[in-house]
């Protein structure tokens, strides 16, 4: 939180977008990605690094599909190659 707001100090007076990375692509990382997505809004962007195909692999698929939902509606995009995903994007 007190770093966040940092960044959000810093970021406000220059105007440039606060970009943050979420390592993990899991329930914890799709839904702190998700937090700081919805915080930031159009101020910032925020990237999941993943080393499988999807977010929440593991996850069954009623779990799989909300955490599309939450994709859909923080407007981030997965590559559609099928390789592992080098990043997703929340903006």
């Amino acid at each position: 939180e007190r770093q966040l707001k940092k960044l959000e100090r810093e970021r406000f007076a220059t105007g440039s977008l606060i970009q943050l990375v979420v390592v993990g692509g899991g329930y914890t990382g799709v839904e702190l990605a998700a937090t700081l997505a919805e915080r930031l809004g159009d101020r910032g962007k925020v990237q999941i690094v993943n080393v499988a195909p999807d977010i929440c692999p593991s996850a069954p698929s009623g779990n799989r599909e909300a955490a599309y939902k939450v994709k859909h509606s923080l407007f981030f995009s997965l590559p559609s190659s099928g390789k592992p995903i080098p990043s997703v994007t929340f903006s």
